[in-house]
């Protein structure tokens, strides 16, 4: 089998998009044997699942992953493995997934009693309600699935709580849920197993949150985070056992000041279109004049759908067009109106801002807390010694956290702090120069412009032969 990685140089690809190549791994007998770097050749979704499923390729590394690419590969049977990190536009719905493995279950005294995921969106998140799905896996890949739960089923419930500006959704098992866990035959019918239930199987809980619109939203390295904790007990212990986890969604900003070079003009005569270069779409937002700030809501392809950003005045800023929740990636503003007697920008201007690892390990793993790996022999065995779990891999909670970086019409930019979130905004200032005043025209108008430019011709060249001629006599 290959593993294979989306790079974008030595790192891997913020999104898969964005890769320049894919480096393959093969793996033999749980080492790797080879790799081979593929260049990616910008080949549709369906052609580029089907190389690299030619190259026995199994697994995929991203860190995003656009919808169509991962239907097209989870289609061609390659399993796709997102990052604990991704960034997204306001207004965006974000797809989550929590994966447990169950502990195994070889008789009553090994009963589940309970099995809760308490998961926390900060505020910049909220979730969609309704849509909580749990699947269960006789594997660990979760391609041979056993059954699927719904909240409406019975077999776990689910509530939400806010609580300091933050809203925790509770995943419960039910009385059925747990007895179907304990007991079911789906798995291991043989009743020679010393296993029962859905012992060490796979468990999936997928859910959906929307990025909001407004300044809940953080912006910039903070990011808005997302902490998950799984509690369970068995019948014949006294004890909960615990695992924690985190993710984060990074969202940026663009901050622009318009000047007039006299200083005179009119800035509610300007305006601007946003156009994402990568994905073709042009952005849609909505500005709240209490804070002087356009907020993204979403994206269109159609150019006449369009926000059109006018400046506002913002603190000491007279023409500011400050636009929050911004995915990294690369934007063209265009400037398609202006005050009369000023010329439009010549050019559009590009911002490009880009994302990479920092130095900062996740909240999670760099407090040493809580992170037990389920796999590990001693997960319901803390002893007091070993109560900093300083000894235990943490490898599912060992990432990094992300830092931006901008570009501006291909010049390096310091991006702006917001709220004490630092690389939250990429500045720029632009400036409208005077220019000449023409009478604006229609057709008709064109047309008699032209028609009296060719009979000014015509009277000059008669005047010059008049006074050659002249001359001549």
């Amino acid at each position: 089998m290959r593993i294979a990685v989306a790079c974008q140089g030595l790192d891997v690809a913020p999104r898969f998009a964005r890769s320049s190549s894919f480096m393959c791994y093969r793996v033999d007998r749980g080492m790797f044997a080879d790799c081979q770097n593929m260049p990616n050749l910008s080949f549709p979704p369906a052609q580029l699942a089907q190389v690299l499923k030619d190259l026995d390729v199994s697994v995929i590394i991203v860190n995003r992953i656009d919808p169509t690419s991962e239907t097209a590969l989870k289609a061609a049977g390659i399993e796709v493995q997102a990052g604990y990190t991704g960034t997204a536009s306001a207004g965006d719905t974000i797809d989550y997934q929590i994966i447990s493995t169950l502990p195994s279950i070889t008789s009553e005294a090994t009963y589940l009693s309970c099995y809760t995921f308490i998961d926390t969106l900060s505020a910049g998140l909220t979730y969609t309600k309704g849509d909580v799905t749990l699947e269960i896996f006789s594997d660990t890949a979760c391609k041979n699935a056993v059954t699927t739960w719904k909240e409406a089923d019975g077999y776990f419930t689910v509530s939400y709580n806010d609580a300091d500006g933050k809203t925790a959704m509770t995943v419960e098992m039910t009385a059925k849920g747990l007895a179907e866990i304990n007991k079911s035959k789906a798995v291991y019918a043989d009743a020679s197993m010393v296993n029962s239930g859905y012992s060490d199987c796979t468990m999936r809980l997928t859910y959906t949150a929307k990025v909001d619109s407004d300044n809940s939203l953080v912006v910039g390295d903070k990011g808005n985070d997302n902490k998950v904790v799984l509690t369970w007990k068995r019948t014949s212990d006294s004890f909960y056992d615990t695992l924690v986890d985190d993710a984060h969604v990074y969202t940026y900003g663009i901050d622009l000041t318009k000047l007039f070079s006299d200083g005179k003009g009119d800035f509610s005569k300007v305006e601007f279109l946003v156009q994402n270069k990568t994905d073709n779409y042009y952005v849609q937002a909505k500005l709240n004049p209490d804070e002087g700030v356009y907020y993204v809501t979403g994206h269109t392809g159609n150019k006449a759908d369009a926000t059109h950003f006018v400046p506002v005045k913002t603190g000491d800023t007279k023409g500011r067009i400050l636009i929050k929740g911004l995915e990294d990636d690369t934007y063209t503003m265009t400037e398609v109106r202006t005050d009369n007697g000023y010329v439009l920008l010549k050019q559009d201007i590009e911002v490009m801002i880009s994302q990479k690892e920092s130095t900062e390990n996740c909240t999670i793993y760099a407090s040493d807390a809580l992170g037990l790996i389920q796999n590990d022999p001693r997960y319901a065995q803390i002893i007091q010694s070993d109560a900093n779990l300083k000894n235990i891999p943490q490898k599912h909670l060992e990432h990094k956290l992300l830092t931006a970086s901008a570009t501006v019409s291909g010049k390096k930019v310091n991006m702006a702090e917001d709220n004490g979130s630092a690389n939250a905004e990429a500045p720029l200032t632009v400036v409208n120069t005077r220019g000449f005043d023409l009478p604006k025209t229609g057709d008709n108008g064109t047309m008699m412009f032209t028609i009296v430019g060719i009979l000014l011709m015509v009277g000059a060249a008669a005047v010059l032969y008049a006074v050659s001629s002249k001359k001549s006599a």
